[in-house]
């Protein structure tokens, strides 16, 4: 989350690649969890599961690659949890999220 991060260290730098793919996967889990127990409209909860699809996070992906070699990385491993969006307003909440995060 670097877009959220001003002016202190990035907690990322310290852990291996499969650590951190695995804490920015659960924020997904732990968002669909939350809007479970506080009963958030499906419709909302939608754009929880897919706002980033099912991309690769490439960052840690590629962080993975050049220090353990492209044969030992496997790019599911790296994958956020959701979905594709299903509908145009959830597209719009997925590039909204990316052009936020730029």
């Amino acid at each position: 989350f670097i877009e959220n991060q001003f002016g202190v260290p990035n907690p990322h730098d310290d852990l291996p690649p499969e650590e951190s793919a695995t804490i920015i996967r659960r924020h997904v889990l732990d968002g669909i969890s939350l809007a479970k127990r506080y009963r958030i409209p499906s419709e909302v909860s939608e754009g929880i599961i897919c706002h980033h699809g099912d991309a690769i996070m490439r960052y840690f992906y590629e962080k993975a690659r050049q220090a353990y070699g492209d044969e030992n990385v496997d790019p599911d491993d790296y994958r956020h949890a959701g979905h594709k969006p299903r509908s145009r307003e959830m597209a719009i909440v997925m590039m909204a999220d990316s052009v936020e995060g730029a």
